[in-house]
């Protein structure tokens, strides 16, 4: 367990769920034994109590195998909380008595690495109640990974925004290197993980006052139905989606998924910095085949800038971070693609990497991303 702890951060919030079922389960079902004796004997009916909601909890979560992830867990939570209980009560007990301290500890690291063998997969039933293929399979894999992978998997806005947070995190503390704190700038209903597994990072909008006048990062969560008009913004609408997406002389876009968007200050990318190398090995350890796909570019601009909506912008991205490409890289949403060409068309030149057959501008370049060919454009010569 040690050794696979110190290979991948992320594999703690697995240890976590591990310590419900090889701690809190075991000995809430040992206080229920022992208030219904008490309750028996005449003694008390109260120590029934706590274990009674922990077993309201349980049984559901054992008993309904039809039921999904997205349902048991809201089961298993109450269930845990109470077993927390029992297991401050045993941690408690134990520290008068260091032999029998370390033999029950020795008991509960077997019994959790034991309980960590059904967390991974969700072929059937019972497993789709678990549901941590994403997060075991980087861990075990000792991927460049946060503990917020380990929720991808995660049902409504915690799974839709576990991979934003897993990128400020590794920008934030990747492992082996010291912390950088980032102020983020955040929407959304889930602010909490974006202080970081180290609790590094603050949340810019959260009316600190030792804020800084701008943020250093901006998170939106575009909501299930992807929209940006219906962002929810918290402490007030300081940076709207709209003006950050469209100041690229300030904000960067740095990751996109259909439901999150992430800007950083563009100053704190420029050479030299620190966070230029991390988010340049992001992208090469986590999305590596972005990257790969970027590296078949022919035809490849000296100067200039490169307009790049969708995900193999980023990997664009990390060739310029690396200087293995004189042009600037732009990831771009398509809503924003018009907008941005006309703002760089003064200084240009400017390239768009875009479908065959969606422009009809020059083709200068060519790039094969798996099955499909995309074509970069010369949409402006711009100033000499």
């Amino acid at each position: 367990m040690k050794n696979i702890a110190t290979r991948e951060k992320g594999l703690v919030l697995v240890f976590l769920l591990a310590l419900v079922w090889g701690a809190t389960i075991p000995l809430g079902l040992a206080a229920l034994v022992t208030g219904i004796r008490l309750a028996v004997a005449g003694r008390a009916f109260a120590p029934l109590a706590l274990p009674l909601a922990f077993l309201a909890g349980l049984v559901p979560y054992l008993a309904g195998h039809d039921l999904t992830y997205s349902v048991t867990t809201r089961f298993l939570l109450m269930a845990a909380v109470a077993g927390a209980a029992f297991v401050a009560r045993g941690l408690d007990r134990l520290d008068s008595a260091p032999a029998a301290a370390g033999a029950a500890r020795a008991g509960l690291v077997a019994v959790s690495a034991l309980s960590l063998l059904p967390l991974g997969g969700q072929q059937t039933r019972l497993e789709n109640k678990q549901r941590m293929r994403v997060g075991a399979a980087a861990a075990l894999a000792g991927a460049h990974a946060s503990p917020w992978r380990a929720v991808v998997d995660a049902d409504y806005g915690v799974g839709r925004t576990a991979l934003a947070w897993d990128l400020l995190d590794l920008l934030s503390v990747p492992p082996g290197k010291p912390p950088i704190p980032l102020w983020v700038y955040v929407t959304g209903r889930y602010p909490a993980p974006v202080y970081g597994s180290r609790l590094t990072s603050r949340v810019w909008n959260s009316g600190d006052p030792s804020r800084p006048a701008a943020p250093d990062a901006f998170l939106y969560y575009l909501t299930p139905e992807r929209r940006a008009d219906q962002i929810e913004y918290s402490g007030g609408r300081d940076f709207p989606l709209d003006a950050v997406a469209r100041d690229p002389e300030r904000h960067e876009l740095v990751f996109a998924t259909p439901y999150v968007l992430v800007y950083f200050d563009r100053a704190r990318l420029a050479p030299g910095r620190e966070e230029r190398v991390r988010l340049a090995e992001y992208y090469e350890k986590a999305l590596g085949s972005w990257v790969a796909a970027a590296r078949t570019l022919d035809g490849r601009p000296e100067r200039g800038i490169i307009l790049a909506p969708g995900t193999i912008g980023f990997g664009l991205k990390a060739l310029e971070l690396r200087g293995e490409l004189h042009a600037r890289v732009v990831p771009v949403r398509d809503e924003d693609l018009n907008e941005l060409a006309g703002h760089f068309a003064a200084s240009g030149p400017v390239h768009v990497l875009a479908e065959p057959g969606t422009l009809n501008y020059p083709v200068v370049g060519r790039l094969k991303d798996g099955e499909r060919v995309l074509l970069l454009h010369l949409v402006a010569e711009g100033v000499p």
